[in-house]
């Protein structure tokens, strides 16, 4: 990782320690765009994330997600393997699915008690996340050296 690049995300990350209280190990709330991403561009998460956040990593994602990525077919079969390696968080929707972005949504609502980072591709997602003041979300910017830039919303 550039110098840049890590001074940046430790600048962020001790923004967060400081005002919120997020200290490792972080929640990584992943979705299936990010994960058919990082398949994409041959990115190995389980490797990459807690270089870039310094720290352990949880890489989890819930049973919605699941549904989802399994109900696109086989366009996006390898991400949904991915995904099923993740711990599954439980959400409050478990009998009747909803999309993967509500889904993230609900769980991050209000004051994000569990303290989520968001890991997604999807843009609906990125800009709904980025009105709440909690939240740090982590989007790829299609580029493998850019894949890992952090966005503060504050």
């Amino acid at each position: 990782m550039k110098i840049t690049r890590q001074k940046h995300a430790k600048k962020i990350l001790s923004f967060y320690k400081n005002n919120f209280n997020i200290v490792p190990p972080y929640n990584v709330l992943v979705d299936g765009t990010f994960c058919q991403a990082a398949l994409k561009h041959k990115i190995q998460m389980k490797e990459q994330l807690p270089k870039y956040l310094m720290g352990e990593v949880q890489l989890c994602t819930t049973r919605c997600v699941l549904k989802e990525l399994e109900s696109l077919g086989k366009d996006l079969y390898g991400a949904k393997i991915i995904a099923q390696k993740f711990q599954v968080r439980h959400c409050a929707h478990s009998t009747s699915p909803v999309s993967g972005t509500a889904c993230i949504l609900s769980l991050v609502a209000d004051d994000n008690s569990r303290h989520y980072f968001v890991a997604t591709q999807c843009s609906q997602l990125n800009s709904l996340c980025s009105e709440r003041d909690r939240i740090l979300i982590r989007t790829g910017s299609g580029q493998k050296e850019d894949f890992l830039s952090a966005q503060a919303q504050i």
